[in-house]
């Protein structure tokens, strides 16, 4: 186990970011106060640093889905779409804060991931961080010379099935090189794009057993699961066998929605989905009346996709069932006046 803060491990700090960092960034772009704003930008400078210290690739996945999300929520109106891009600069320009760090020190660290690693080094950061800049300032001008524009609707949609498709491109292309195309050269995406036992820090097996376990299931343990938090049971026959992959036990299956799916069921999984999307669906509503709502939706959004290949922990799960009740109340407040008081 790797631990990088007093939070746990890695996977633990992760996950706690999921929640908080989207929260932080997305209170910047509301805030209509200077000194709350800097405030939050520079928390969100610290929670950038800390997301690539913490060399966990499902946190980088989840803020990178929050990031994708909310550029089509926010595209419409340039007033906030500029404090997003400002946000997303100050993110930006730490990493590479972090980069200069490393190399006072000589670069004297602990090995990271290929993930973290490619954006801590990569030059391409230092155009990203240019292009966010000059971004930001033209939509600083744009917002002066035109305050209170808004855009038309068909770009919120536009960038949502640019994203859309990228993200079914990628799964595309996963499917292609592990089932189709099994024998083409891919370098150092092998590990990202050939679906295998090993993929994911060995998640490949422990998906590929979880989905064993669940099929070979009656009818009943189908639909209702085998009881919450029987997970490591379910999985002993398969210790022996894990072993060869660096683990002697496993008590979830690194992916939340697998994990459910064994252990509280059909039943329990769809009525778990039913509430996060609901209340989220409902949030993103209610930001019209009421926008902190979008803070409360942002914390969801970057939460749930890193469940995709996480799992659920005391430190973050909590606060994330929070912030999804947040959307919730949010959607059923009422008459809240729409500037943000914050």
């Amino acid at each position: 186990m790797e631990f990088f803060a007093t939070i746990g491990n890695k996977n633990m700090l992760s996950s706690f970011i999921c929640v908080t960092l989207p929260v932080i960034f997305v209170m910047s772009v509301l805030t209509e106060k200077t000194k709350l704003r800097v405030i939050y930008l520079i928390s969100t400078a610290l929670g950038t640093m800390a997301l690539i210290i913490g060399d966990s690739d499902s946190g980088i996945l989840g803020i990178g889905v929050f990031l994708a999300v909310f550029l089509a929520v926010f595209i419409r109106k340039p007033e906030r779409l500029k404090k997003y891009f400002l946000a997303l600069t100050v993110m930006l320009a730490s990493v590479k804060l972090l980069r200069l760090f490393s190399l006072i020190m000589n670069d004297n660290y602990k090995k990271l991931g290929k993930l973290p690693s490619a954006i801590l080094f990569s030059n391409a950061v230092y155009a990203a961080l240019g292009l966010a800049a000059v971004i930001t300032v033209l939509l600083f001008l744009l917002d002066k010379k035109k305050p209170g524009l808004t855009l038309p609707k068909a770009l919120p949609v536009a960038v949502g099935s640019l994203f859309g498709l990228a993200a079914l491109g990628a799964v595309g292309a996963v499917i292609y090189f592990s089932f189709i195309n099994t024998e083409a050269e891919l370098g150092e995406l092998e590990n990202i794009l050939r679906f295998s036992p090993r993929w994911g820090t060995h998640r490949g097996i422990m998906w590929i057993r979880t989905l064993d376990i669940f099929n070979g299931a009656d009818i009943p343990h189908k639909i209702f699961g085998y009881g919450p938090d029987t997970f490591y049971c379910l999985y002993e026959p398969y210790f022996e066998e894990l072993k060869s992959y660096g683990n002697t036990s496993t008590d979830a299956a690194h992916n939340e929605y697998l994990n459910y799916l064994v252990t509280i069921g059909i039943a329990g999984l769809s009525a778990y989905l039913a509430f996060v999307g609901g209340a989220l669906v409902r949030g993103f509503k209610a930001a019209k009346n009421n926008p902190i709502a979008l803070a409360f939706a942002a914390a969801v959004v970057a939460y749930a996709a890193q469940a995709v290949v996480n799992i659920a922990v005391p430190i973050s799960t909590p606060l994330f069932i929070i912030f999804v009740s947040l959307c919730e109340a949010a959607a059923r407040q009422r008459d809240v006046a729409s500037t943000p008081p914050f």
